[in-house]
Parts: C-alpha cells; sequence; structure tokens
C-alpha cells in the first residue's frame, strides 16, 4: 500500500510540474493575444505608432515564448508541440502586421534592417546616381533595374531632397 502511495505522490508531482509549464506557456500566448487585439483597434484608428509598438512588444512576447517553450517546455511534449505551432503563427502575424505597418508609416522604421519588394517606382538619375522613387520610398541602386519588381533588403534612413523627407534603404541589397 505504502509503495502505491509513493507512486501516486510521484504521478502528482510529475502532472502537477507539467500542468505548471502549461499554464506558464498559456499566459504567454495569453499576453501576446491581448497586445494583438489592441494592434486591431489601432489599425482602426489609424494609430501606427501604436501599431508599431504592438509589433515590438509581440516580437519579445515571441522570444520569451520560444525561451520558455525550448528551456521547460519539452517537460509536456503535446504543449511543447502546440505552443511550437503557435510560436509559428506568431511570427507570421508578426511579419504580416509589420508589412502593413511600413506601407502606412515607413518612417517608423528608421534604423532598422527590412526586406521588401518594391514596384511601382519612378527612375531618377542624379549626378551619376541611379534612384528608384514611391513616395515617401527612395532607393539608390547600382543601375538601372531590368525588372519592374525590386527586392531590397537594407537599413531604413531619412534623407532631405527636392524639399521633401524622403525613407530611403541604406547599406541595401537588391535583386
Amino acid at each position: 500500500m505504502k509503495r502505491w502511495k509513493r507512486r501516486l505522490r510521484a504521478v502528482g508531482a510529475v502532472l502537477g510540474l507539467m500542468g505548471l509549464v502549461t499554464f506558464a506557456e498559456f499566459i504567454i500566448e495569453e499576453s501576446f493575444q491581448t497586445v494583438m487585439f489592441g494592434t486591431w483597434a489601432a489599425q482602426d484608428a489609424g494609430d501606427w505608432p501604436t501599431v508599431k509598438a504592438g509589433i515590438d512588444l509581440m516580437q519579445r512576447i515571441e522570444r520569451l515564448q520560444h525561451y520558455a517553450n525550448y528551456s521547460i517546455g519539452w517537460l509536456q511534449p503535446l504543449a511543447f508541440l502546440s505552443y511550437q505551432s503557435y510560436a509559428q503563427s506568431e511570427r507570421y502575424y508578426i511579419r504580416a502586421l509589420r508589412a502593413k505597418c511600413f506601407a502606412h508609416a515607413p518612417r517608423l522604421f528608421i534604423g532598422e534592417e527590412i526586406a521588401l519588394e518594391f514596384t511601382g517606382f519612378s527612375v531618377i538619375t542624379q549626378e551619376n546616381e541611379v534612384w528608384l522613387e514611391r513616395w515617401p520610398l527612395r532607393v539608390r541602386v547600382k543601375s538601372l533595374p531590368n525588372n519592374p519588381t525590386l527586392y531590397i533588403r537594407g537599413s531604413i534612413g531619412q534623407i532631405e531632397s527636392d524639399g521633401r523627407s524622403w525613407v530611403t534603404i541604406v547599406n541595401q541589397n537588391a535583386q
């Protein structure tokens, strides 16, 4: 009888630990969703600085989710797999929302690395430089592109030109 009691206590302890891990990851998931819901209201209001703040917060929460899942999540294998999938969904939502926010307010991304597909641009040649423009984005390239779609990765900066303030991509790779 004592042997069964010890086994039951051991099983109870394991189940309690598994529940603790799952509950902690659940709370992290809920915090992400709360921020996500806030970004919906901010988008409806056209409040892009709040959307950008939400993106930054969601990225931090997603990293926390990743670290929690890979450090203690394995104690509950089913939860580990579930939260691994949830983290993939988080990353996708963040990527999509970053694209939408950048389209509406690119100045909020000054100083950050970004990758984008650039289309519908005008070609401007100034002092042996080739610029591609679509207000408010301006990109300097080495030569005139052959393709109407350009894939660009680089840092977002700001320049003054033609009496206007442009967002530009510096230190970029364009294909």
